[in-house]
């Protein structure tokens, strides 16, 4: 969906011009064919005092991510650091400021699962309290800074992904209903079930595949320290212990 630091929408990088003039166009505004930070690469930064800000929306970084003194050392080192998030977290204890949000069956959007499904989600009850949609977070916090994004609701938020990404080119809300449908979507709403049904989508046809080098993990079990312990990536439990 575009969230990653080196790509756009369906997974297109940065550094293609093409794909990045389109969205120029669109938006109005230059952007930039230089890949952003990873987040390892953001708590370097910060420690660094290259990066002087972070908005963190809906992960506990402080308790989920490898080397906890590290990230801790970023986030106090942050000039400034918002979290956007249900509850309060180990994370949140650094921000200046908390943005409340809402839980997914309190608003109204889409999720993509892992076999590439557009899945659409409507609102059971409202966000508690002060509470707001991400939608109305992020929107709010757009127009504040003076840029109109032109949606009014989730649906005409999705139909601008769909205008700018041509694997999605005949996603909708209506369209999506209670089956969902699984990209690439065809502009007449026509989806994939199997991906490459008969040839990858590279020069040729065929996948590539290369063999790496071993390489030994960072850690091993020693006679001080004869038991690992991995935290696995739960529903209830994403890479934390709680």
């Amino acid at each position: 969906m575009g969230a990653l630091p080196d790509t756009y929408t369906a997974y297109r990088p940065v550094s293609d011009d093409t794909v990045a003039r389109s969205f120029e166009e669109a938006w109005g505004v230059p952007l930039s064919r230089e890949k952003g930070y990873t987040i390892p690469q953001m708590f370097d930064a910060a420690v660094d005092g290259r990066l002087k800000a972070m908005w963190i929306f809906g992960e506990d970084v402080a308790q989920t991510d490898p080397n906890t003194t590290h990230v801790v050392h970023a986030l106090e080192s942050l000039e400034f650091l918002v979290c956007q998030d249900i509850f309060e977290t180990e994370t949140t204890k650094f921000a200046d400021v908390i943005l409340p949000a809402s839980a997914f069956l309190e608003k109204a959007g889409t999720f993509i699962n892992a076999e590439r499904r557009f899945q659409l989600v409507a609102p059971a009850l409202g966000p508690p309290g002060s509470a707001k949609t991400d939608f109305e977070i992020l929107t709010s916090m757009s127009r504040a800074l003076g840029h109109e994004m032109g949606w009014a609701t989730p649906a005409e938020c999705m139909d601008e992904i769909a205008a700018l990404t041509p694997e999605y080119g005949g996603v909708s809300h209506e369209r999506i209903g209670r089956r969902g449908l699984q990209w690439p979507v065809a502009a007449d709403g026509t989806d994939s079930p199997i991906l490459y049904e008969h040839e990858f989508r590279l020069p040729g046809g065929r996948a590539r595949f290369a063999a790496l080098p071993y390489k030994a993990p960072g850690d091993s079990a020693d006679a001080e320290f004869p038991i690992i312990l991995i935290t696995g990536r739960r529903l209830q439990h994403y890479n934390a212990g709680r």
